[in-house]
């Protein structure tokens, strides 16, 4: 539930909200956003089991706020931009406006998830109407940035899917390796970021890859003859990913000769 910007709070609204009423939120209360990101916003959650899983919560606000804290939020705040605690009602995370901005001008795994957290989020809270400019930072991103990501990934997936073809009887890091690089950059072709690990799997699956990326998962998350045919199956997956990359990018080098960029040494930020 969305509380529109200048309405007060009503508590019994929702109970989601009672964490505002607790010191030391409640005499910033006007000035925070607060944010539901487990479950996430997205047609693929299974709303019968979301129920189950413990909240995960953003509360963000100004820095200039934030000074106004006493420990044990103060020093992390002022050091880090954020303080995550978690107990048995679920996990909190205290966020500047700062860190936040800081971490969308990134092009780092952590600033992607953040961009893809951002943009599933419920709001729970925002009387300044501070999500929707945060949203559509999120949603912005310059093409080499986005180039760069997508090439580091493309890499990192040739790399496991040729160690999953010859990983024999113990495919364990291999298929992880190869999984994680594979749906980060499913969802990246689709959105421009991926999601925290624990929703990449159903992420990757609803991506517009999903025709040929569902039949690899499910055999790569099971039985031993499965697997095999997962592994039998790399050369295929890399072929798909490059299609969608060159739709894209157009037949770039590292397209083309994979191998000789996942080998070579780092030659700083240029999309080669």
């Amino acid at each position: 539930m969305t509380v529109e910007e200048g309405d007060l709070r009503p508590l019994e609204a929702d109970p989601r909200l009672a964490l505002l009423d607790e010191p030391p939120w409640d005499e910033l209360e006007r000035d925070l956003t607060l944010l539901l990101v487990r479950p996430p916003l997205a047609d693929w959650v299974d709303t019968s089991t979301a129920a189950e899983l413990d909240p995960a919560f953003w509360l963000i606000l100004d820095a200039a706020d934030a000074r106004t804290l006493l420990e044990p939020w103060l020093s992390p705040l002022m050091r880090d931009g954020l303080r995550r605690v978690r107990d048995d009602g679920g996990e909190l995370t205290v966020l500047t406006v700062e860190a936040c901005a800081a971490l969308l001008e990134a092009s780092t795994r952590r600033a992607f998830e953040t961009r893809w957290t951002l943009r599933h989020a419920e709001v729970l809270h925002d009387p300044r109407g501070r999500h929707e400019g945060l949203a559509t930072a999120a949603a912005r991103l310059e093409v080499d940035a986005l180039e760069r990501s997508a090439r580091a990934l493309y890499l990192q997936a040739f790399a496991g899917l040729d160690a999953l073809q010859h990983a024999g009887g113990d495919p364990l890091i291999a298929a992880g390796e190869a999984a994680g690089a594979v749906t980060r950059l499913a969802c990246l072709l689709d959105e421009g970021c991926y999601p925290p690990t624990e929703w990449l799997y159903p992420a990757a699956r609803a991506t517009q890859r999903s025709r040929w990326l569902r039949p690899w998962l499910d055999s790569l998350t099971g039985d031993e003859d499965a697997r095999g045919r997962a592994a039998q199956a790399a050369p295929d997956v890399l072929r798909e990913l490059a299609s969608g990359l060159r739709a894209q990018f157009s037949n770039r080098p590292w397209l083309q000769d994979p191998e000789r960029f996942a080998l070579r040494a780092p030659r700083g930020r240029s999309g080669g």
